[in-house]
């Protein structure tokens, strides 16, 4: 009876691990790389779709946000009827987005951007990115933390630059968001890594419709990650900036599905099969090979107990 008891627990616990396993990850398979050109470039865009949706949570001034310390330079806020400069433009379309509010709001549209020099792409990205905000709301005059989505294609456009050392890839959105992605070779020239992540932002210009007059430019330094292939897949939430201790404005910039590459001689926006997977996609691995580890125990164990239990009952045959 014990030996019973013992067996069904062990399953109980495998099956529960591996759950957990699989709800924390929960990573979708990666897509086929497209075979068309990508919806934003440095050249003019021609086509469009749904705008961002935004979500907002209000909580009492007295609560204070504790997540952990920060990585990245604090972020500098603007004051009323400040400007900020932005980087130049080559061309940038706009049209009006619409905004979204309800408990389940629809997730981050999944676009993809490039950047072309003598007609070869060097940069291409594709990904779903959100970022968060915190501000007091005009409408309820309590805190107010947000997520805006970056705009699907038709509502934003990119450009960039090709270096040899170093290229950089400005994705424009709303009137004067500026989201800079910054690539590096590194010193052996054999890999390259993500040397920086800014946003230039601005809540008056924004789907939010109870933000204050409140603006800034925010920087992360850390490089977020190194690859020797051409490729770089993250399909799990990867964090870009991550501020989430700040009293207000910018706490986080995250992706999803992202898939990007760098310093690449292209004439086609298609991405390479050679990749570099992040490390947060790798947990899905192990939901399989726990799985496997403990019906094959269990086979063993089920297998044990059988012959146990046959040659007990020829013994009790014999006696009688």
């Amino acid at each position: 009876m014990n030996f019973k008891i013992d067996l069904l627990l062990l399953v109980v616990a495998c099956v529960g691990y591996a759950v957990t396993q699989e709800a924390s990850s929960e990573l979708p398979a990666p897509t086929s790389p497209p075979t068309t050109t990508p919806g934003i470039t440095a050249e003019k865009n021609t086509s469009s779709s749904t705008a961002s949706s935004t979500t907002v949570t209000t909580t009492d001034p007295s609560s204070t946000s504790s997540h952990g310390s920060s990585s990245t330079t604090p972020h500098t806020t603007a004051k009323p009827n400040s400007t900020t400069t932005l980087p130049p433009t080559s061309t940038t379309t706009h049209l009006p987005a619409s905004t979204t509010h309800g408990p389940t709001p629809a997730p981050p549209p999944t676009d993809m951007w490039g950047v072309k020099f003598n007609e070869t792409y060097c940069i291409l990205v594709k990904a779903e990115i959100s970022i968060e905000f915190k501000y007091m709301s005009k409408a309820t005059n309590k805190t107010a933390t947000t997520s805006v989505s970056v705009p699907a294609y038709g509502y934003t456009t990119a450009n960039g630059t090709c270096g040899s050392e170093k290229q950089t890839i400005h994705i424009r959105f709303f009137n004067n968001w500026v989201l800079t992605l910054v690539f590096k070779r590194s010193n052996d020239s054999q890999s390259y890594h993500q040397s920086e992540v800014s946003l230039v932002w601005d809540l008056k210009d924004s789907p939010i419709t109870d933000a204050p007059n409140l603006s800034g430019e925010d920087r992360n330094l850390k490089p977020m990650f190194d690859t020797s292939k051409p490729g770089y897949l993250c399909m799990a939430r990867m964090t870009l900036y991550d501020n989430t201790t700040a009293d207000e404005g910018l706490l986080a910039i995250y992706t999803k599905n992202l898939h990007l590459e760098a310093f690449q001689k292209s004439t086609t926006a298609k991405f390479s099969e050679q990749y570099e997977r992040c490390k947060e996609d790798t947990i899905s691995n192990l939901v399989p090979i726990i799985v496997g580890a403990c019906l094959g125990g269990l086979i063993i164990i089920v297998l044990i107990a059988y012959l146990i239990g046959r040659k007990r009952s020829r013994r009790g045959y014999e006696s009688v």
